[in-house]
């Protein structure tokens, strides 16, 4: 691992007893600007367990960026110096001032392979103990490796441990069948696993990067928080209205025991620097995420016709929004307006069978697109930044792009979900 400038705090000894020890393992969720990520912290390291918890309630990592990026082996962040880093700066020397007590966990079945979350340290020379960074963490990568592998792994360790840490036939064997880095272990601590959003890893690993390694495009950590049992919400919709200039009203039908919106409207286009198409719409204050599954009504008339969900700052036809509208010839992708009449543009746009279920979410100042068949993938499809007031417009839209044509969409299941 890359060396970091640290100093030594004595009272990161008692870091244990700075929170109540969790009785269940604790989830951590990380939005990124690629997507989320979900790993559970090891109860079994328990110093490391409690001083990322102190870190992420503090809002630490957020805005941080995962600074070091290699293909197959590690994707590493949590550089304070990272927060307003000026592109193809180098990084990695940034962390409190205080270091976490080495907690190596073989015995517990512990180790490098792929999927797990260690913490970054200073090499040997400096650093006897192998005490971690407090702040820089990596999720371990990896692919499948030979015997003849494992046997130079086995000897990388045997002279960086004086031959104390041996690969038994079990952790062998999880090398062989997923990957990771055994030249590492008894040397890091690993202190968590990744329960969810390993699509997102996988696209995180091969970003361009630097010669330092670093992502050419900016890969950031959002915000870093205990996951909560909180479910996502029914929406409370207060009006179907239209947005712009339509020959034919907006109508909405409810199927309560379906959960199903059938919203038919009419609408030239959302497009441009006018919108026009059906709107049912609430006000949402914050972060949020809406999801939902979405279908068409009929083959239509027209191919560009739209359906998706929309954040504006208001219902005038011409105001900054982003949506994402599944196409009727199955092309899905943001769409937003950053400007009051301003053109809009278009980001990540995907091709192909339309899905059957989207997802929109505002976090801060960033607007992030998901989609899939059947079930939403941990990878965003697309994230811009925009400037929306605190309170905006939230709501599912159908558009037919026809000025005399309705077209009709189905909204299922959809829920709201407020972010912490």
């Amino acid at each position: 691992m890359k060396r970091f400038a640290s100093l030594f705090l004595a009272g990161a000894l008692t870091l244990a007893a700075c929170a109540p020890e969790p009785q269940e393992e604790v989830v951590m969720v990380v939005e990124t600007t690629m997507g989320t990520v979900e790993f559970k912290l090891y109860n079994e390291t328990p110093l490391h367990r409690d001083n990322f918890l102190k870190l992420a309630d503090a809002h630490y990592f957020d805005s941080l960026l995962f600074h070091r990026v290699i293909d197959n082996f590690v994707i590493q962040g949590g550089d304070p110096n990272s927060r307003y880093a000026k592109p193809g700066e180098m990084l990695g020397d940034g962390e409190p001032d205080w270091r976490v007590p080495a907690e190596f966990r073989l015995d517990k079945g512990i180790f490098h392979r792929k999927w797990t979350v260690n913490a970054a340290r200073e090499g040997d020379d400096t650093n006897p103990d192998r005490e971690s960074c407090a702040s820089q963490f990596c999720f371990m990568m990896g692919s499948p490796m030979t015997d003849e592998q494992l046997d130079r792994a086995q000897a990388r360790l045997d002279a960086a441990t004086d031959g104390h840490v041996k690969l038994t036939p079990e952790m062998r064997q999880a090398y062989k069948e997923t990957g990771g880095s055994p030249h590492l272990d008894g040397q890091y601590t690993v202190f968590g696993e990744v329960v969810s959003g390993k699509d997102v890893l996988e696209a995180i690993q091969k970003v361009r990067t630097d010669e330092y390694d670093r992502p050419i495009e900016d890969v950031r950590m959002l915000r870093v928080y205990r996951k909560t049992e909180a479910a996502p919400e029914k929406p409370v919709f207060e009006k179907l209205g239209d947005i712009g200039t339509v020959s034919t009203p907006a109508v909405m039908d409810y199927d309560e025991a379906a959960d199903t919106y059938t919203i038919s409207a009419a609408g030239l286009n959302l497009w441009a620097d006018t919108d026009a198409c059906g709107l049912l719409w609430m006000k949402v204050d914050g972060d949020f995420e809406i999801t939902g599954d979405i279908d068409f009504v009929g083959e239509g008339v027209n191919p560009h016709r739209k359906i998706g969900f929309m954040i504006r700052e208001d219902l005038s036809p011409n105001g900054r929004y982003a949506d994402i509208a599944v196409h009727g010839d199955g092309l899905t992708s943001l769409q937003y307006r950053p400007e009051p009449f301003a053109q809009t543009f278009e980001s990540g746009s995907v091709e192909g069978k339309a899905p059957t279920k989207i997802a929109l979410k505002r976090r801060g100042g960033l607007i992030m697109t998901r989609s899939g068949q059947g079930e939403l993938p941990g990878l965003n499809d697309a994230c811009v930044a925009i400037d929306l007031p605190e309170t905006c417009y939230v709501g599912l839209f159908v558009c037919s792009h026809e000025e005399d044509v309705v077209e009709t969409g189905h909204f299922r299941n959809v829920k709201i979900q407020k972010l912490l």
